[in-house]
């Protein structure tokens, strides 16, 4: 989410030569703070990144549309055992507002003034 806000990956304005370019970055940063924990990295391929992509972009268009930005309390599993996460991550809006508002998923159409939703045509390249 964070590189998706930092670089503006929309999935509609990617080609497959960007696909490829996110994903080298993805899996650099991705190593660094696996390294930084010491826990192995499994390289993303650029086809996990574009079904991520336009499932978080329909996720945002939903949030944006209720005007729901409120990250909900969650619970994990952790050793076979559910567990709530910490306080300070629940019940904010924060971390949705941020990304919600990060990458404009509305794009204008050529012809004029008529808007299509990114998303959702994003979305549906990755039915079959």
């Amino acid at each position: 989410m964070d590189m998706r806000a930092e670089l503006g990956w929309v999935s509609d304005n990617m080609t497959s030569h960007r696909w490829v370019l996110a994903t080298v970055n993805y899996n650099s940063r991705l190593e660094a703070l696996n390294l930084a924990k010491n826990i192995a990295t499994i390289p993303k391929h650029p086809r996990a990144l574009m079904e991520h992509l336009g499932a978080i972009e329909t996720k945002i268009a939903s949030r944006i549309a209720r005007s729901d930005f409120t990250c909900m309390s969650s619970f994990y599993l952790i050793d076979n055992k559910l567990t709530p996460p910490p306080a300070k991550k629940s019940n904010t809006e924060t971390f949705w507002r941020r990304h919600c508002f990060a990458v404009s998923l509305v794009k204008e159409a050529a012809t004029g003034g008529e808007q299509k939703t990114v998303s959702n045509l994003a979305f549906s390249k990755f039915r079959t």
